[in-house]
């Protein structure tokens, strides 16, 4: 029997790869209790998590309208929609993100230089490069920022950012993009935000190469 999480993801993969259109409306909720082989209160108590997400507007007496999710969903809805270990999301929207994630890395890299806190900046060790460490490589330079927001978007972007890493993982790509990351430390200690601009693009080069394979 489906649980609430898993109901929720169903829902959330139909509505963002369109499936379950936008300014349509759900059947009710009785009837896709029974489509989906679950209790009533399953249904409804997802549905309630979707409201929250910007998803849907459960609208009394007259339905479950599908939003928008371009116009409605929220910041707090990118874990659920970017975990594709267990979301198959489209392709362009994973493309999005990665764009998405660039530009927030090249404003966090400025105001490091324009800031002058590269000096705050806490080394990893990329001999081993892990998903995790690529995560932890980017949120260390946003923490050294006196604006937390810079570092509260990178958290955001945590299951993404992961799962690009593990994408590079998969494709024996980690030396290279170890090489990258370490051109873009080098460039950031010299006060060479240009280079470390270039070495931030390459990155996602590879990644943008790779990933139409893995998605």
């Amino acid at each position: 029997m489906l649980m609430d999480a898993h109901l929720e993801e169903i829902f959330i993969r139909k509505i963002i790869n369109g499936e379950y259109a936008a300014e349509t409306y759900l059947p009710p909720e009785r009837t896709l209790a029974t489509m989906y082989e679950v209790s009533r209160p399953v249904v409804h108590r997802a549905m309630i998590r979707l409201e929250g997400k910007g998803l849907i507007t459960i609208m009394p007496r007259k339905g479950i309208r599908v939003n928008d999710f371009k116009r409605n969903a929220k910041l707090s809805t990118l874990q659920s929609i970017f975990d594709m270990e267990k979301l198959d999301i489209n392709p362009r929207l994973n493309t999005h993100m990665l764009s998405f994630i660039r530009k927030i890395l090249a404003m966090v890299l400025e105001e490091v230089t324009k800031t002058k806190s590269v000096s705050r900046v806490k080394r990893i060790d990329l001999a081993e490069m892990s998903p995790g460490k690529i995560f932890e490589w980017s949120q260390q330079y946003a923490l050294t920022l006196d604006n937390p927001i810079y570092t509260m978007l990178i958290n955001e972007f945590e299951v993404g950012i992961i799962n690009a890493g593990k994408v590079v993982a998969a494709t024996n790509t980690v030396d290279v993009f170890a090489k990258h990351i370490n051109i873009i430390d080098l460039a950031m200690q010299s006060g060479d935000l240009k280079t470390a601009k270039e070495g931030l693009e390459r990155l996602f080069d590879i990644l943008f190469e790779i990933y139409p394979t893995q998605i």
